[in-house]
């Protein structure tokens, strides 16, 4: 266990240098901004936004945190956001999923406290451009379910007849992440 943050150690997780700038704000008690990162950003990352600012508006954290997302396949910059995503999600009325995927550029990694990856893309990605984190890279998975997958599965390489399904899980497998995020804040900010 790492005693700063109270979080499994990974090697795949950076932490801030206190002696850089005006050292690391992680998750302090000023704002702080917490980036999500996926391969194309146009459905994992969305939904895991939206999935944190819901938890965050329902707990005594509200307010202290920007939420962002990106993708990290420049391909993919300015596509709209995943339309059988928006479609699992339409019962539920507390998530938006509008507007279009961005690419994370360099100074969108360098403004976030907490970059969490939520695929090997996304992990390469950060290895790639360690020159601009400031902040704490941690992986998604540390937040999911025991026995879950280490990375949330891409929802374009199921087959289309079991989509449902798949997004099914995805969705659950996002929001219990989240709620385990914002439960571990106490220990992150101690």
């Amino acid at each position: 266990m790492n005693s700063k943050s109270g979080l499994p150690n990974s090697s795949n997780h950076r932490k801030a240098n206190p002696d850089k700038g005006n050292g690391s704000r992680y998750l302090a008690n000023d704002l702080s901004t917490i980036l999500f990162l996926s391969k194309r950003g146009i459905s994992r990352s969305p939904l895991a936004r939206e999935a944190l600012r819901k938890v965050l508006a329902n707990s005594r954290h509200f307010g202290r945190f920007r939420i962002a997302c990106r993708g990290v396949s420049e391909a993919y910059d300015q596509c709209p956001l995943d339309l059988r995503m928006k479609e699992a999600i339409s019962h539920n009325k507390e998530y938006t999923l509008d507007g279009l995927s961005r690419f994370a550029l360099k100074p969108d990694l360098a403004k976030a406290d907490l970059i969490l990856t939520m695929d090997e893309e996304s992990e390469v990605f950060v290895k790639e451009n360690m020159e601009c984190i400031r902040g704490e890279v941690r992986p998604f998975g540390l937040f999911l379910p025991p026995g879950s997958l280490p990375h949330l599965p891409d929802p374009f390489l199921e087959r289309k007849e079991h989509h449902e399904c798949h997004y099914a899980e995805l969705i659950y497998l996002i929001e219990k992440g989240c709620g385990a995020l914002v439960e571990s804040i106490p220990s992150l900010t101690a």
